[in-house]
């Protein structure tokens, strides 16, 4: 979505083309060990913030962007935002993308609430409007994790929680329940799309459920209803 942006030179955005096919098939490469995978990770972004300097991007564009993007969110996640929000259930929304672009989508789609917190890699900008590549604290595939959440508003949110529902469609989104005391009860739902039949009992191993090729939000909100049912007996 971010590379939609007419304002992102040309040299940026076929380096960006280039990285991409040289990093994501490490990324979700089935055999590679996971250590091997995250220094290649940490190699990608940090060759990506390098890329976003001394060009002005306002945010205004990436808010127009987004517009354009809003109805890509998987089928039922509205409605889930809605009830998340009226149950009062902090959600936290963890992506190794751009945090700008995640924002401005969920304003576009008015999902946006109160109680949803982005946990990303923002833009940094210099005293003069222009780019200065990325925010400290680089977010990556396999580093969604509580250590990215120390230091920050949203730490004390989530840990002392005795219920955690966790959605992700990477082996390396398993943990984002990571540091939550051994005592709360952590439901982990995988959504896999790359080589299915490679990764499945890698899959299976790492989360409670697996589900394949699925764009819907079907059986989180199924969960949601049930504990929703349950709690007004």
């Amino acid at each position: 979505m971010f590379n939609e942006c007419k304002s992102l030179p040309e040299y940026v955005l076929e380096e960006t083309k280039r990285l991409f096919h040289k990093y994501r098939p490490i990324e979700i490469d089935p055999h590679m060990p996971l250590d091997e995978k995250v220094v290649y990770m940490i190699e990608w972004w940090s060759k990506t913030g390098d890329l976003l300097k001394g060009f002005p991007l306002p945010q205004e564009e990436i808010a127009e962007v987004a517009k354009r993007f809003k109805d890509g969110l998987r089928d039922g996640t509205h409605q889930m935002f809605f009830d998340l929000n009226q149950l009062e259930v902090p959600c936290l929304v963890f992506s190794a993308g751009l945090g700008d672009s995640v924002v401005s989508v969920l304003r576009q789609a008015n999902v946006m609430y109160p109680n949803v917190k982005v946990i990303s890699n923002f833009l940094q900008y210099s005293s003069d409007g222009t780019l200065n590549g990325l925010q400290d604290k680089m977010i990556h595939t396999f580093n969604k994790n509580e250590t990215a959440l120390k230091g920050t508003e949203y730490y004390d949110l989530v840990h002392d929680r005795d219920h955690v529902i966790v959605m992700g469609d990477s082996l390396g989104d398993a943990g984002m329940a990571d540091g939550i005391p051994s005592s709360s009860y952590v439901l982990k739902i995988g959504f896999l799309f790359d080589h299915p039949e490679q990764n499945l009992p890698r899959y299976m191993e790492t989360f409670d459920i697996v589900l394949i090729d699925d764009q819907t939000m079907d059986v989180p909100r199924a969960i949601l209803e049930m504990i929703k049912n349950k709690s007004h007996q």
